[in-house]
């Protein structure tokens, strides 16, 4: 029960987060890597949870059925993985990865920004001439709004407010 209550605490953790109201789309790769992350390493480890460990060091079991415990939780873990990895997509070029660059937990740098326009279908909407050249005058301020703890459309909407009439628009095109 240990065991199960530790895995059930990863997984609710990554569920509070994808029910906040600020959650966007766009940081949902980097939360599933982040929870296949944390699965992978506690089957790396072999860690179950403080008191699941508590328990199997207790003096109830034998080394032999210690062993076979564990293995029953590495193989649990190991399918919660691949369950994970089957139902979402991991690869870089899954929509989730492309969109990932308007979370702005870093500067984006054109070429995905650029991606994310071939992605969403675009490309025959928006200049991409222009918006290199919005993307270039613009780097300084996005610079200064990825710092901010706030939601990514928070940082969005300050950095086109801070933009004031001249808002660049086929950046606002694509973030919209």
């Amino acid at each position: 029960m240990h065991f199960i209550q530790n895995l059930c605490c990863v997984s609710e953790q990554t569920v509070l987060i994808l029910e906040r109201d600020d959650f966007s789309f766009c940081e949902l790769f980097s939360l599933m890597q982040d929870l296949r992350n944390k699965l992978k390493d506690r089957l790396n480890d072999k860690f179950f949870g403080v008191g699941t460990q508590s328990v199997l060091r207790s003096d109830i079991f034998t080394e032999q059925m210690r062993q076979s415990i564990e293995s029953d939780f590495c193989i649990g873990l190991q399918k919660a993985l691949s369950y994970l990895e089957q139902s979402f997509n991991f690869s870089s070029d899954a929509i989730t990865s492309v969109l990932q660059t308007f979370a702005l937990k870093s500067v984006p740098n054109f070429r995905s920004l650029s991606a994310a326009c071939s992605a969403l279908g675009l490309d025959s909407n928006i200049d991409i001439d222009i918006m290199y050249n919005e993307f270039s005058s613009a780097k300084v301020a996005l610079e200064h709004i990825v710092q901010s703890q706030a939601s990514a459309g928070e940082k969005w909407q300050t950095f086109f407010k801070a933009c004031g009439p001249e808002v660049p628009k086929n950046m606002f095109k694509l973030v919209a």
